[in-house]
């Protein structure tokens, strides 16, 4: 189906030259039909009043109506933009009426919304479109910083490298059972490590401090190692060794 095209695109395409393909749509499987012969805009029309509920004009549409119906093409279309119609009085009366109505069409799945009236309603088209440019905004500033938001786990690479890592500090024989957290920047690690059964627990301790001490290290974005030094050959109590994750 290629790429979802958007408003530049749209743009675009009219610097060219291109001819655009737009068509109206009021369901889901006609919807799917025309963005699938090749639809570059699919409008969920107001004049559905008409097609869809019978009725002489488009003045009786409400809102919720092409909400409805902008949703059910929304779900269908994989490549053409999306537009919802406003209906009547639906923006008229005020700009916040204008950027209420706007908002509950994008929130239904439009990607943009067509009203009528020219300059006499310049200040709701206005605030639609600030509006639009905060949304945009707080978007691009929010969705970098989502993966050190929410706690994480490391790639699967970058956990076998550390396992790597541990496996080759002296008196280690085998490194497992890791975990891994992303706390914003930095990671955290919980990880469990067998060492030779005759040693002191002293000894291990020692060998615990000096794998925290090397993988600190090795990964500067570690902050925070948790070592548990375990005897060789230590079965868990499911009976045996808990796979890395």
């Amino acid at each position: 189906m290629g790429k979802r095209l958007t408003i530049h695109d749209i743009v675009d395409f009219k610097s060219r030259g291109e001819p655009i393909a737009a068509l109206a749509a009021y369901d889901y499987f006609t919807a799917k039909f025309i963005d699938r012969a090749g639809a570059d805009i699919i409008l969920i029309g107001d004049s559905m009043n008409m097609v869809v509920y019978g009725e002489e004009t488009t003045l009786t549409l409400d809102l919720e109506q092409s909400i409805y119906h902008t949703r059910a093409v929304a779900r269908a279309v994989e490549r053409a933009l999306v537009v919802g119609d406003m209906p009547f009085l639906s923006y008229q009366p005020s700009p916040r009426d204008a950027v209420f109505s706007a908002g509950e069409l994008i929130r239904a799945g439009a990607q943009a919304v067509k009203l009528e009236g020219g300059r006499a309603f310049l200040d709701h088209i206005g605030a639609i479109a600030v509006c639009l440019l905060i949304v945009q905004a707080a978007y691009r500033i929010v969705l970098p910083a989502v993966g050190q938001l929410i706690d994480t786990a490391l790639p699967s690479e970058e956990r076998e490298a550390i396992l790597r890592g541990a496996q080759a500090c002296e008196g280690v024989e085998v490194a497992h059972a890791l975990r891994t957290r992303q706390l914003g920047s930095g990671v955290a690690i919980d990880l469990h490590i067998e060492v030779e059964p005759s040693l002191t627990i002293t000894e291990a301790h020692d060998i615990a401090e000096h794998v925290k001490d090397r993988l600190i290290e090795l990964f500067p974005d570690i902050i925070d190692v948790v070592v548990h030094a375990e005897p060789l050959g230590h079965v868990s109590h499911r009976g045996r060794r808990t796979s890395p994750h």
